[in-house]
């Protein structure tokens, strides 16, 4: 990527390196029975030597153990800690050994897992479901179902191939367990063998609600703490419009983004100020085209979940190609606008609470006052679409009954 960039002329800074830092990493050097800085050594200067066979011609290679890093990284924690964020109390995170690492076929082999377990659409989960059906390990697919019948996404192309390699589909709604069955996957009869006879299945399906419902109800508390965020952007809960554009037949086309924009301007104009935090695809393709907005559109850098959540709750409509925060949106009770052709997500669309409008500007306006005059009657969405908030508890049932 960097060479082909400095060949189109632009100035370009390759950064790569190390992590020096991690629980395999002192698990490691305590096995070899060397202090973990001398192993750290001996690793890095292998890279160091492929880099080199490779003529991978990097600007800086960091090691997470130098000086240079640990002063930057004091820097920023001095920073996070001078605000506030930093504070002792028990950890409930999910991090675990397995989270920094990734397995070879040799290793999901000689281990050989009860399953493969995948969630959504990205490449990842492709890679992992052929892995494990290539392996003959079942694969069990979180979020499985979902449709929006435009091949020319790659996530779709994903969802229906690690779908059709499934032993284990959790579905977040009926609507996606009744894609599946109309393809004819789970129905009765279907063989569907990946390997030897006690690997032989017919799949499964299980509607188990939304896992987003589950990490909603569980962060929700947590987000309205973040609501500093509003008084740093000079905005009051429940007077602006919160809007995200990240998909690439969107951002990488400039008829497309400028659309977009000019809805974003036209409904600011109205007096209601639109609150943009700008991915970083986003970005790039504005600073090319040195694209200007006016006054009312409030860009910001990339929030966290949390604050994400806290902007939705806070917003009086959301505008984005997000199949994500479509969803959350429904959930949260703040009706939306599509900016896409299509959505996977059909339930948002059938309560009323989303319309899907396009790119068109003019399309996109009217969506928006359609969904406000729509669910201005409506105090809250219809409950339930996605579950209880115990869609993770049912996977695991499903899991620890399928392979115990």
């Amino acid at each position: 990527m960097a060479r082909y960039h400095r060949l189109c002329g632009d100035d370009v800074f390759f950064l790569t390196g190390v992590d020096e830092h991690g629980q395999n990493i002192e698990r490691i050097a305590a096995e070899k029975g060397i202090s973990e800085q001398k192993y750290c050594d001996s690793i890095t200067a292998q890279f160091m030597s492929l880099w080199e066979k490779l003529e991978i011609s990097n600007d800086y290679f960091v090691r997470t153990t130098s000086e240079r890093h640990k002063k930057a990284a004091q820097k920023l924690f001095r920073a996070v800690y001078d605000a506030g964020d930093v504070y002792r109390a028990p950890y409930e995170g999910w991090y675990c050994i397995p989270c920094e690492r990734f397995y070879r076929e040799k290793e999901l082999l000689d281990n050989r897992p009860d399953c493969i377990l995948v969630y959504g659409d990205t490449n990842s989960t492709l890679a992992g479901a052929l892995a494990g059906s290539k392996l003959q390990l079942p694969v069990a697919h979180v979020e499985a179902g979902l449709r929006s019948y435009n091949r020319a996404m790659p996530e779709e192309l994903n969802r229906v191939i690690v779908d059709q390699i499934s032993v284990l589909l959790f579905c977040p709604s009926k609507n996606s367990a009744d894609n599946l069955r109309s393809e004819g996957i789970g129905v009765k009869g279907q063989d569907s063998t990946i390997g030897p006879k006690e690997y032989a299945h017919t799949p499964e399906i299980i509607i188990t609600g939304d896992v987003m419902v589950d990490t909603i109800r569980i962060f929700c508390e947590k987000a309205s703490e973040k609501l500093d965020l509003l008084n740093h952007l000079c905005i009051k809960a429940g007077s602006y419009i919160l809007a995200t554009v990240h998909r690439q037949e969107n951002t990488d086309n400039l008829e497309n983004l400028l659309s977009i924009i000019k809805a974003f301007e036209l409904l600011a104009k109205t007096g209601t100020p639109v609150v943009l935090p700008l991915h970083p695809r986003t970005q790039k393709f504005i600073d090319q085209n040195s694209i200007k907005f006016s006054r009312g559109i409030i860009i910001t850098e990339p929030v966290s979940y949390l604050e994400m959540l806290m902007l939705i709750e806070n917003s009086v409509c959301v505008l984005t190609d997000s199949g994500g925060l479509q969803k959350e949106a429904l959930i949260i009770g703040r009706p939306c606008v599509t900016i896409r052709t299509e959505t996977e997500w059909t339930e948002t669309v059938e309560t009323g609470w989303n319309i899907v409008a396009g790119v068109k500007s003019e399309r996109i306006v009217e969506a928006y006052h359609t969904v406000l005059n729509h669910t201005v009657h409506e105090k809250e969405p219809p409950q339930g679409l996605y579950g209880d908030g115990h869609a993770a508890d049912r996977i695991m049932t499903a899991i620890e009954k399928r392979f115990s």
